[in-house]
C-alpha cells in the first residue's frame, strides 16, 4: 500500500473500513511491516500520506531464538552445509537473539544467488 502503484481499491473508504473493524466484538486487525506502520506513507489515491489506520496497540516482534533462526535458515536455504549455516547465524546476531529483519535479507539475496548459479 506504499508503493508507487496501488490498486484503486485501497482508497480513503478501505482505510474506514479498516478502521472500523475495531468495533466488532472477537475481530482484531494485525499489521506486520518491516517498519514502523507510522513511519509509513500510503500510496491513497495518488496522494502519499501518513497512515490513516487507528491501531491501538504497537509491539515490535522479538528476536528469534538460536533455534529458530536457525530452522529459519535450513528451511529457507536447505542446500546449505551446516558450516554454512553457522556463519550466518553469527551475521543475523544481535545481542542475546537473532534478528528477523537481517536473517531474511541475507536468506533472500543468497537464494538470488544460488539460483543465479544454478541457471549458468
Amino acid at each position: 500500500m506504499a508503493e508507487t502503484e496501488v490498486d484503486a481499491q485501497f482508497n480513503q473508504g478501505f482505510y474506514e473500513r479498516l478502521n472500523s473493524l475495531k468495533n466488532y466484538r472477537n475481530v482484531a486487525l494485525l499489521v506486520v511491516t518491516h517498519e514502523r506502520y507510522d513511519e509509513i506513507l500510503f500510496n491513497i489515491e495518488s496522494e502519499f500520506k501518513t497512515s490513516k489506520l487507528d491501531i491501538q496497540e504497537v509491539e515490535d516482534l522479538p528476536d528469534l531464538t538460536r533455534d529458530e533462526a536457525r530452522y529459519e535458515l535450513t528451511q529457507r536455504l536447505p542446500e546449505l552445509s551446516t558450516v554454512h549455516i553457522s556463519h550466518l547465524m553469527l551475521q543475523v546476531r544481535q545481542g542475546s537473539g537473532y534478528n528477523y529483519a537481517t536473517l531474511d535479507y541475507l536468506s533472500r539475496q543468497l537464494k538470488n544467488s544460488l539460483q543465479s548459479w544454478a541457471d549458468m
